[in-house]
């Protein structure tokens, strides 16, 4: 039963996460005078530190070697 509470509860709590991170980011533009897209690119690389943070190593180790010009994992290669 809990997991209906919940699962029907998971878009409406994603879309209020999203609301409130908007808001934050209004406030800022209004109160600080600060551009948009400054604050936008802040945002994108505070979400991308936190992400690096919340993931497990191994993720961040498989994608190392895409920014250096190295090959692509061997899990992501097609086969023809």
């Amino acid at each position: 039963m809990l997991g209906v509470i919940t699962g029907r509860w998971r878009l409406p709590r994603r879309l209020g996460i999203g609301v409130l991170y908007q808001l934050l980011f209004a406030l800022i533009i209004i109160w600080v005078r600060v551009q948009p897209i400054i604050v936008a690119l802040s945002g994108f690389l505070a979400l991308s530190g936190i992400n690096l943070v919340i993931l497990p190593r191994r993720a961040v180790w498989r994608q190392i070697g895409w920014g250096v010009g190295g090959s692509a994992p061997p899990s992501s290669r097609r086969s023809c």
